[in-house]
């Protein structure tokens, strides 16, 4: 693990700091990296907070945040953002035997919690899904975390910088301590 102390949010000198280094480095290195800004301090009791997308490297940030719940002796929150798939479901008529979208997408994280969940049954789980983008919930829901761990599909240099990903959204303005999780390497 990599860990990067940053000055508090909020000045120029911190973003232009992190502007160069954070994003660049959680998206090229093979250990997780956690940006740690100053002004964050939380009680050691609150949750950890991870966010799942049902991909694979979404696998890998679950591992490492139920280890990190473990080892702290805290809850976990797990939040499963599904924006822009209501758009194109809300406009079609539904069969009458197909559960609503809502109801696949808490299908979706409780499968994908129910493993872990088995291997280690110390850590309670809170299960929370939204329409809302995955950067701009985890964001708020960081603010009563002591650590939120998000995968990087490792998209650094100019392309990350035009995708904005939500693990630089988390780098920038998550209120509390942010990991990220790379790819396994082959």
């Amino acid at each position: 693990m990599l860990v990067l102390g940053a000055p508090g949010h909020g000045r120029l000198t911190d973003v232009v700091a992190l502007s160069a280094l954070a994003p660049q480095l959680s998206s090229h290195v093979a250990c997780p990296v956690v940006v740690v800004h100053g002004d964050q301090i939380h009680p050691s009791d609150a949750p950890i907070l991870v966010g799942i997308d049902g991909s694979p490297l979404s696998e890998q940030a679950l591992a490492v945040a139920f280890e990190e719940a473990s080892l702290r002796g805290v809850a976990l929150t797990a939040i499963h953002a599904w924006e822009g798939w209501h758009v194109a479901a809300a406009s079609a008529e539904p069969f009458p035997d197909w559960p609503t979208l809502e109801q696949m997408e808490r299908l979706i994280l409780a499968e994908r919690l129910a493993d872990w969940s088995d291997k280690y049954p110390d850590v309670t789980v809170y299960r929370e899904i939204t329409q809302r983008g995955p950067g701009p919930a985890l964001v708020e829901a960081s603010r009563d975390a002591q650590l939120v761990v998000v995968g990087s599909r490792g998209r650094g240099g100019f392309h990350g910088l035009l995708l904005g990903s939500t693990s630089q959204q988390l780098i920038y303005h998550a209120a509390c301590p942010v990991m990220v999780v790379r790819p396994a390497e082959e």
